[in-house]
C-alpha cells in the first residue's frame, strides 16, 4: 500500500494514509525513507495515539476508519473473535468554489 496524503473534508485537516507494508517514499533515497517510515509508525502507534479496548458482553464501539488506524491484538485465547462490521459510505464532497 502507498503513502499517500489525504486532506479531512469535514476539517481540512491534512493528514497521511500510511501501512507498515509500505517499503520506500518517493523523493528520498532507500535509507532516508525507511528512517522516516520507521519514525511515522513508531509515532503513530505510540501511547500518546492508541487506546486499547477490553471488550465485555454487550459492548458497541465505533470509530472512524478514515482516521484510524486499526489493530486487532490477538490476545482472546482459543474463543472466537465474533463481531458485526458495519461501513457507512459518504459521497465526496468537492469544496466549494
Amino acid at each position: 500500500m502507498p503513502v499517500r496524503q489525504h486532506t479531512g473534508g469535514e476539517t481540512g485537516r491534512k493528514g497521511l494514509f500510511i501501512s507498515t507494508s509500505a517499503k520506500g517514499l518517493t523523493g528520498l533515497t532507500e535509507s532516508e525513507g525507511k528512517a522516516l517510515l520507521d519514525h511515522l509508525l513508531r509515532h503513530a502507534s505510540s501511547p500518546d495515539y492508541t487506546i486499547r479496548f477490553s471488550w465485555n458482553p454487550g459492548d458497541f464501539v465505533l470509530w472512524d476508519n478514515r482516521a484510524t488506524w486499526h489493530y486487532a491484538v490477538d490476545d482472546y485465547g482459543d474463543g472466537a473473535r465474533a463481531y458485526r462490521k458495519v461501513i457507512g459510505v459518504e459521497p465526496v464532497r468537492q469544496p466549494a468554489a
